[in-house]
């Protein structure tokens, strides 16, 4: 037999575990719908763990065009460095796999200075090397019934 006190805590956690499931579900729903993030572009990672699941919305179907960007630093000698987000590891920035697609990645096939900029020098502060220009190459691939198919590629140079 259960004791009074013990039927009064189970209902208390049982109110308070579905309180905190309640809340979680509506910070994601909101952080999904973006209700949250009215002034900033994106509200992740602001809301992490709370995400926008731009996975699900952008699934890639037969005849898909899916595109593969890399990035080539250009040194004073003219030769070219492949540069990922792994190649630069300094703490103080937020260089994770995310923040390298999602935002250095765009900004340098839009050309945006500022971003450019602080990309170039992340660099060259890591490896002591100046670079004079970026190459940026997009290959791009069509999937289809027959497996992926290699199309065009476009190279596109930017230069300081």
């Amino acid at each position: 037999m259960l004791h009074q006190d013990q039927v009064d805590s189970n209902k208390i956690s049982i109110k308070l575990t579905s309180l905190v499931i309640l809340t979680f579900l509506i910070l994601q729903g909101g952080t999904a719908l973006s209700l949250f993030c009215r002034f900033v572009s994106r509200c992740d990672p602001y809301l992490y763990p709370f995400l926008e699941y731009p996975m699900y919305s952008s699934a890639k179907k037969e005849g898909s065009i899916v595109s593969k960007l890399t990035i080539f630093g250009i040194l004073e000698d003219s030769s070219e460095v492949s540069i990922t987000n792994k190649d630069l590891k300094i703490p103080d920035y937020n260089l994770s796999p995310y923040w390298f697609r999602r935002y250095y990645l765009p900004a340098i096939r839009r050309k945006k200075d500022k971003m450019i900029n602080e990309f170039v020098d992340i660099y060259q502060k890591q490896y002591n090397q100046k670079l004079i220009g970026i190459r940026l190459e997009k290959q791009s691939f069509v999937i289809s019934k027959e497996g992926v198919k290699l199309q065009d590629k476009t190279t596109e140079y930017i230069e300081f």
